[in-house]
Formats: C-alpha cells, structure tokens, sequence
C-alpha cells in the first residue's frame, strides 16, 4: 500500500524540505523553482516558499511531513492542518533538534522517521554513500486495517510512531479516573486527580531506559533540556 506523493525541496531560508503526499490519486505537483524546466514554466502554480506551498497544495487529503535532507525544514513556516509530522531519522541521520523546534513553537505534531537512501529499498535502508551514513528509519502506523483510508485517518490522528530502523512494538496508553483511555496522538484534557501511563514495549534488544517529559524543549548553551 503506497500513497501518491513528492518531496518538495525549497532551500532552508525558503522552508526546507517537505514531503508531500496525498490520500488517493489526483494530487496536482507545485514547485519550488521550475528552473530546469522548459521555458521554465509549469503548468501548475509555482511555491518558491514552504508558506506558499502550503497554500498551493490541490488534490485529495493532502498532508505534509517536515523533512531533514539536503536541505533541513524551517518550521516557522507551518500549517497544522496539512503539516502533520516532525521526521527525526533517516538515512542522513537523527535529528531529534527538529521536534525540539516544534515544542517551542508551541506545535502538536507526530514523529515520524523514513528511509530516504535513493536506492529503492524501503525498510531496508543500509548506509551507502558517506553523506548517508545511518540506517534507515521507519514509522510505525497503529491502524485499524491495511488500506489507505484507514491509515490516513490514523495519520491524521497522530496514531504512530518512529524508529531508527528496527522493528519495535510499542502501546502507550492513558487512563484517567472518569475511566477514559487515550492513546499516542490524542488530546486529553481532565480534571482528575490522577493518570495513569501505560506502556507495553516488545523490541530487538534489552530496553536501557525511559524517559518521559512533561512540557516544552528549551535550547540552552550546554544543550538542551526541558521543563
């Protein structure tokens, strides 16, 4: 099961990367610059800018993932209906700075990681050439079925989540006393005393920790951390 899409390269001052995809067949493309184009003209309206992008975007259910490749997202360009997702991994590396500039822009967002290695072997994405030198990631969609409905509706609910490239299960859940349960993605807002975190994990190697945190990223001088 694929979707229809195109990664959208603007250079970093301009947005950065976005990918783009659609729910079903029928999006139209929108570029970032038709300069290799002939008479460079397209038939489609242009977006030199993340912004104008976002505004440019027609066909059906289109969604976007910030992207890290040649050229890293700027996130103060944003839509929060059609931007979706931070990508924290791929092939080029682990950029988790990328969800730390979401938090303190105050934005709700899934993480996401992908492949990206240009060589055509998705979920198995060995490092090649040097300026790919990770292992490929991958995201994991908590779906109620395997067709495209379903898992955009899982998308679009920030049901999922990513890895750097093994297979890990992972079921996080919250209870709270009026006996509501939420999962990855949802929204809650309570009034109860208490909650309670549920966290069931199987993965590939010994677990070494977990952390949880309540709040923003804040960048400081000797890194970052959060409050």
């Amino acid at each position: 099961m694929t979707y229809p899409g195109y990664e959208w390269s603007g250079n970093t001052p301009l947005g950065g990367d976005r990918n783009v995809f659609f729910a079903r067949e029928g999006g139209k493309i929108t570029r970032s610059s038709c300069e290799l184009l002939p008479e460079g003209a397209s038939v489609y309206p242009d977006s030199p800018t993340a912004a104008e992008l976002f505004n440019n975007l027609e066909g059906p259910d289109p969604f976007v993932l910030a992207h890290v490749g040649g050229r890293y997202a700027d996130l103060r360009m944003h839509d929060p209906e059609l931007e979706i997702a931070v990508e924290i991994h791929s092939c080029w590396g682990t950029f988790e700075w990328l969800l730390a500039d979401a938090f303190d822009l105050g934005y709700r967002l899934g993480i996401c990681a992908n492949s990206d290695e240009h060589k055509c072997r998705p979920g198995a994405s060995y490092p090649g050439a040097g300026e790919f030198g990770a292992y490929g990631g991958l995201t994991c969609v908590l779906s109620e079925r395997l067709d495209r409905e379903s898992v955009y509706k899982a998308l679009k609910a920030r049901h999922f989540y990513a890895t750097t490239g093994n297979r890990a299960l992972l079921r996080v859940s919250l209870d709270t006393t009026n006996e509501s349960t939420a999962i990855m993605g949802d929204v809650v807002r309570t009034d109860a005393d208490n909650v309670t975190l549920n966290l069931s994990w199987a993965g590939t190697g010994p677990l070494d920790y977990i952390e949880i945190r309540n709040g923003v990223f804040h960048h400081t001088g000797n890194g970052m951390d959060y409050a």
